[in-house]
């Protein structure tokens, strides 16, 4: 078995996704180890950026021991009698499977595990690593040719072609003999960056003299040289970048310190202003992790006119640019609103790439987005910035974050940002979107390995090392190894009153908790919301059984007026999810 280069074992479903999509080639696979049968095998394919899962099931009958794969319907299933004869059998397309199996994802071992009668003819290792370079250079060659060059110079695509077939070679004899240094893209990087150093001479003189504009006794810059009379040093080069940033801040430094002396030439003060005793004062600042964000947009009028659409939420302001020449003859005419000046979006019925703001008390501005996604993640990021900078008490929106897993007994050793951030491999939100803090996470998960106090402190740190959030624990349900965990942002603590747990067992004769449900009630300003995590009866054929569970479930938890069966409408409110084990028959293609 460990002969095998493409099992790997005992390794997780999550483990899989992410060495599968870390390779990023179409037909690449692995088989591990189901973690559900014992005896069975899970094949995970990649194709198109999706994992599909199949299982590798044994088989026996009158011709003895075999495998079989569970594929499409309407595809016969063929037996073999070795599972690398399955493996084999399954490198061609159209097989029931999404695609064929072409590129196999090797067990990375140890040394000390590789074979040692590795003693082949010098001829025949020649002639494989003359196959292995020239497949080498195809597989590059292939993914250049896919990639979208028609913004870059030809002369740094022709530099990579030409590495491709010429540098890669020795790079890759260079690592095969210990090397540390790939000598021939470190000169491919240098060469590159000729334009970005003289940028960066330019960028520094410029520095230098807004800094003698502040102050006469700035430390002048040394005069950029000519760039075609030099040899990029790129380390030396990659050296100043930390000086740069530095120069940046020494500017900005003297530049207040100046500004600080004038304010006092005019006599203007420099002391804190009470606030209002009236007046809210606002939450600590927290930075925002996600940068300005900038949306390409067509302004609508009696001539279209290109914009620029930048959303920087630390700040909480909205700029709206305009990238050629207006009626007035001003180039990239800027204009920026304070979050508080958006008064409404209004999204066009007839064109859902429209959209109009109004801002403050003028006319209504129609913009025209580049698709539909660009146009509700502006919204979104729009109503993010409010919700952040409002100094209000009401909350108008409310984001929640609501995730189930089943984690199979398994330790969850693989970190849960993505998962956080709703960056799964179906559809998803703008990565944007997904930088920003939910007010409320609710994690339901079955077949739990760890403890509460171990499982509730891994999610407030992968929570903190995701969205830079600290959150507060709300309420921990568990019955057996389902939990239910609600975090909230600590902002919102204040709001969240009348918290209530419960439980229902509907294992064998509903009294085992291995199914059942936890759910957690609780009011947000005044408004009721009841979740429920719940892990009902498996099995194909007994889709009956798991209907009675919804049942029992309805008439066994105690939460709002304890009235049975009418928990569903006890509240504003109610979310239900969790490891329901219905079954979907469509194609998994």
């Amino acid at each position: 078995m460990a002969s095998w280069p493409w099992y790997h074992g005992q390794m997780s479903r999550m483990k899989a996704e992410e060495e599968l999509l870390n390779v990023g080639h179409d037909g690449s696979f692995l088989v591990r180890d189901s973690e559900s049968m014992a005896g069975a095998y899970a094949l995970c394919v990649l194709y198109q950026g999706k994992i599909h899962q199949y299982r590798i099931m044994p088989s026996k009958g009158e011709d003895g021991t075999g495998y079989i794969i569970k594929a499409v319907e309407g595809v016969q299933q063929q037996k073999y009698s070795k599972l690398d004869d399955l493996i084999k059998g399954y490198g061609h397309d159209n097989n029931g499977l999404a695609c064929g199996l072409t590129h196999p994802v090797r067990v990375v071992r140890d040394d000390g595990d590789d074979d040692p009668d590795t003693d082949d003819d010098d001829d025949k290792m020649a002639r494989e690593g003359t196959l292995l370079y020239e497949e080498t250079v195809k597989q590059f060659h292939n993914r250049l040719s896919q990639l979208n060059v028609s913004e870059l110079d030809n002369t740094f695509v022709d530099n990579v072609k030409t590495y491709v077939h010429n540098g890669l070679l020795k790079d890759i004899e260079s690592v095969q003999c210990g090397s540390n240094n790939i000598p021939q893209l470190h000169h491919l990087i240098a060469k590159s960056a000729r334009d970005f150093q003289k940028q960066m001479d330019i960028f520094q003189t410029k520095l230098n003299i807004l800094g003698q504009l502040f102050d006469e006794d700035t430390i002048v810059l040394s005069k950029p040289q000519d760039p075609m009379s030099r040899t990029v040093e790129l380390d030396g080069f990659l050296d100043k970048l930390p000086d740069c940033r530095k120069s940046v801040k020494d500017v900005e430094k003297q530049a207040f310190k100046s500004l600080q002396e004038v304010c006092k030439s005019y006599d203007i003060s420099q002391e804190e202003v009470p606030s209002s005793p009236n007046k809210k004062t606002p939450s600590p600042c927290r930075t925002s992790m996600v940068p300005p964000v900038t949306f390409e947009v067509k302004g609508e009028g009696f001539k279209p006119v290109k914009m620029k659409l930048i959303i920087d939420i630390t700040y909480g302001t909205l700029q709206l640019m305009r990238t050629n020449r207006d009626s007035r003859g001003d180039d990239n005419a800027t204009y920026v609103y304070n979050h508080d000046k958006i008064l409404q979006l209004i999204k066009s019925r007839s064109h859902n790439t429209k959209l109009i703001i109004k801002v403050d008390s003028s006319k209504r501005k129609e913009f025209t987005f580049e698709n539909v996604k660009n146009r509700e993640t502006f919204c979104q990021l729009v109503q993010q910035m409010k919700n952040m900078h409002s100094q209000s008490n009401d909350i108008d929106q409310l984001q929640i974050f609501i995730g189930t897993w089943n984690m199979g007994d398994a330790m969850p050793n693989t970190p849960l940002q993505s998962w956080l951030r709703c960056e799964g491999s179906g559809k998803s939100l703008d990565s944007k979107i997904g930088m920003m803090p939910h007010d409320l996470y609710v994690i339901g998960t079955q077949e739990s390995a760890l403890s509460e106090r171990d499982w509730v402190n891994k999610l407030k740190k992968e929570l903190h090392s995701t969205v830079n959030v600290e959150f507060n624990t709300i309420a921990v349900c568990s019955l057996w190894q389902m939990r239910l965990v609600v975090l909230a942002k600590p902002e919102h603590i204040h709001r969240i009153s009348h918290v209530e747990q419960s439980t229902v067992k509907t294992g064998i004769a509903n009294t085992l908790g291995n199914k059942g449900a936890v759910a957690i009630a609780f009011h947000f300003n005044g408004t009721s919301m009841c979740f429920i995590n719940s892990h009902l009866t498996s099995g194909n054929e007994k889709c009956v059984r798991r209907n009675q569970n919804f049942f029992d479930i309805l008439k066994g938890l105690q939460l709002g007026q304890k009235d049975p069966y009418e928990i569903n409408t006890a509240f504003h409110y109610l979310f239900w999810f969790g490891d329901l084990n219905y079954r979907d028959r469509k194609s998994v293609v």
